[in-house]
């Protein structure tokens, strides 16, 4: 019996292998630009002027190998907040920057574990909590600080050593920090990383 043990677990490391390789082959290439206000569809800014924002926003456009999108960033409490929208102004997700640090024990664990596999070398340079819902209650996430029943991910960016050379990679963790996307960022396009 515990050899049939053993051969599920090298096929479920097989599996996982797949998978990884299957990610690794996708680059991450976007395009960001600043944008007017003035371009920027009606429904992005409506949800904007009711999230009671104090300080200004700033406007994007990003595009990338699926198309393009409608991005405002804005610092509140402290932290950036980065609220992607479609291009017609449907509200697509939040994104939050935070300090690994800040994750939980067990997350942040599995994470680790995860990025070890995959990587000789590895460095965080950013950490973002993507949140997805409907709007309302995005908005309460917004302005109440109340993210019930959202759907949450992480985004990690990094440096890390694969094939004798350092890389950028973007990394997306389920919220229990299982990795479920790996892609290498073009490295023209990492003036995207920063705010």
């Amino acid at each position: 019996m515990e050899w049939i043990t053993d051969i599920r677990r090298m096929l479920v490391s097989f599996a996982l292998l797949l998978c990884f390789y299957a990610a690794q082959s996708q680059e991450k290439v976007e395009r960001e630009y600043r944008i007017k206000e003035g371009e920027v569809p009606a429904e992005a800014l409506k949800f904007i002027d009711a999230c009671n924002f104090d300080k200004k926003i700033k406007w994007f456009r990003e595009e990338n190998e699926s198309g393009s999108s409608i991005e405002a960033k804005v610092r509140r409490q402290n932290r950036r907040h980065s609220i992607e929208f479609s291009k017609t102004g449907v509200l697509e997700d939040i994104e939050i920057e935070i300090d690994f640090e800040e994750l939980p024990a067990n997350t942040k664990g599995k994470i680790i574990s995860g990025l070890d596999e995959l990587f000789a070398k590895w460095s965080i340079r950013k950490v973002q909590i993507q949140y997805k819902g409907t709007t309302d209650k995005l908005l309460a996430l917004i302005r109440e600080d109340v993210n019930t029943s959202l759907q949450k991910r992480y985004e990690i960016v990094l440096k890390a050593k694969k094939d004798r050379r350092l890389q950028m990679f973007q990394i997306t963790t389920g919220q229990d920090g299982e990795i479920v996307e790996v892609q290498k960022i073009d490295l023209r396009s990492t003036d995207n990383l920063e705010y």
